[in-house]
């Protein structure tokens, strides 16, 4: 789906309603509730350990008593897609995973389904919201990032991170006009 967002005018579409699981899209979704209901320099403290049972799940380790910004948390998540950065900004925005979840899909104008899915059109939705939000792309812009944070016992933590988008990273380049 190719779309001039001035016009609001569709220039290219293929199977654009065609469904697809979601994957990383529900993040987008995240940063956008994220930055509509909470300030950068808010500071969270992790309430318990975010695990997953994929070891090979992305994520930073946060762990119960952490204190990181939401600011930290948002690089964390859209710079390289770590699943307990999202699950501590669901937490703080609504209290809990379940809520946050109830929260996305009222903001989506949508309801869960047991067989989760998504469309072109409606990441093109998602994005064309969170596209209002500046802090976004300056940090989705970024081709790496350091967050400082502070451990349960008051130690300092630091983690660097690399975008996990190919072309930011420059393992891809962007296709050139024909």
């Amino acid at each position: 789906l190719l779309v001039n967002n001035t016009k609001n005018k569709v220039i290219v579409s293929q199977k654009v309603f065609d469904q697809a699981y979601p994957a990383s899209t529900t993040k987008i979704m995240t940063a956008l509730l994220t930055l509509e209901n909470l300030n950068l320099s808010q500071v969270v403290t992790i309430k318990h350990d975010i695990t997953f049972p994929d070891g090979a799940a992305v994520a930073i380790h946060l762990k119960k008593g952490d204190k990181i910004t939401v600011e930290a948390l948002l690089n964390a998540l859209i710079i390289m897609s770590a699943n307990d950065a999202a699950v501590a900004l669901g937490e703080a925005v609504a209290g809990s995973e379940a809520n946050f979840v109830k929260m996305m899909n009222k903001r989506a104008n949508g309801l869960h389904l047991s067989d989760h899915y998504s469309t072109a059109y409606d990441l093109y939705l998602i994005f064309k919201e969170v596209a209002k939000h500046n802090e976004f792309f300056n940090i989705a812009g970024r081709s790496s990032s350091r967050i400082e944070y502070l451990g349960s016992k008051g130690e300092q933590k630091i983690y660097d991170m690399a975008s996990t988008n190919q072309y930011i990273a420059g393992t891809y380049t962007l296709p050139s006009q024909v």
